[in-house]
């Protein structure tokens, strides 16, 4: 009888669908958030007629982390005989076990609707469960009986079982990409007195315009504020570890997290209150001045 749990760590961008699973097993080695630091500065929100639709990563395809990742994938016959202890083994050996936008969540979390993504991170013998984590899920991880996920895999229209686990040499933080992307971020400029019609549009130095369109609607606890909060973190780390790297004093961080303290506040009040135009342009002039400074 065994219990094994792989390491559960919210990955920097939790509230973003296509990024939350593989982001889970990307956690488990630190060093491989050096890739959201190198390539994600920015993100993308669609718009229908001038209102906004969905924010998401602008490298929102997960495979382009895969080359950080090994990975196998297990086809859905050969589980039929062999799907307990292939994925309990998968899981010993250090694979995450990802079903892939075919799980029917509704067999796990009973208010959660439709089909989505998951992963397994553990078993336990002794009550016949798998760990299983989801976007979908309101807490995020829930504990499955291992015969009700099979028979859910067999039910519905999962074709194969997708096994990744983090390689032990992660990508470098890279000096020259950390700084294209903050230029990148505050060339991701626009109006939105100025948009029509349908499409999207990069955020970077824009998602404050964003985020004031959804704290005026009383949206500051949806998902997509959610995302524009993780992307000002990431931001924030991202400007620390370069700090670190030059050997200098936390100033530019530690005051880029002031300017947005705000915003980040689980405080209803001040978010509502902050003034958002002061914010972005404080962050655009300090941003600027770590690109002098270490770009």
């Amino acid at each position: 009888m065994k219990m094994i749990q792989l390491p559960i760590t919210e990955p920097l961008y939790g509230s973003c669908e296509e990024h939350f699973c593989v982001g889970i097993a990307v956690a488990g080695n630190p060093s491989l958030n050096y890739w959201y630091y190198n390539h994600v500065s920015c993100l993308r929100c669609s718009f229908c007629d001038g209102e906004i639709g969905r924010v998401f990563m602008d490298n929102s395809g997960w495979m382009g982390i895969m080359h950080l990742l090994e990975f196998e994938t297990i086809p859905k016959f050969f589980l039929k005989d062999f799907g307990k202890k292939t994925i309990c083994a998968a899981i010993e050996n250090g694979y995450y076990v990802i079903a892939n936008g075919c799980a029917d969540l509704r067999c796990f979390c009973s208010n959660v609707d439709g089909l989505g993504d998951c992963i397994l991170s553990g078993y336990n013998d002794y009550g016949n469960t798998y760990t299983v984590s989801s976007y979908h899920f309101p807490n995020h991880t829930v504990y499955v009986d291992r015969n009700s996920f099979h028979k859910c895999i067999d039910n519905d229209s999962c074709e194969y079982l997708l096994l990744i686990r983090p390689i032990h040499l992660g990508e470098d933080f890279n000096i020259d990409l950390i700084t294209d992307s903050i230029r990148r971020y505050l060339d991701s400029d626009f109006d939105m007195k100025m948009l029509d019609g349908n499409g999207s549009y990069l955020l970077g130095i824009g998602l404050y315009d964003v985020m004031q369109q959804l704290i005026a609607k009383d949206l500051f606890r949806h998902k997509n504020f959610s995302l524009l909060s993780e992307n000002i973190l990431c931001m924030q780390k991202r400007i620390r570890l370069l700090e670190d790297v030059f050997d200098s004093d936390r100033d530019f961080s530690r005051k880029f997290f002031e300017i947005n303290m705000g915003l980040l506040s689980e405080d209803d009040k001040l978010i509502k209150s902050a003034d958002i135009s002061q914010i972005k342009s404080d962050v655009k002039k300090l941003l600027c001045e770590v690109l002098t400074r270490f770009g």
